[in-house]
């Protein structure tokens, strides 16, 4: 007999019910616009494609 399969079995057992049926869906009124550009972002990309680019050029000597 495997007392480790036991064991498992009888935390699985012994532990409270996580299933989802009682999750209620998220309030998304509060949520802000999914469509807004997040500028932050696009400056942070931008700086990285840049640092990036310039880099490259550093390191081949161009």
């Amino acid at each position: 007999m495997n007392t480790e399969r036991d064991n498992f079995h009888d935390w699985a057992r012994d532990k409270p019910d996580t299933s989802f049926d009682t999750l209620a869906r998220p309030d998304l009124r509060d949520a802000p616009d999914p469509r807004a550009v997040r500028w932050g972002r696009l400056v942070v990309l931008a700086l990285l494609v840049v640092a990036l680019i310039v880099g490259f050029k550093w390191l081949a000597g161009l």
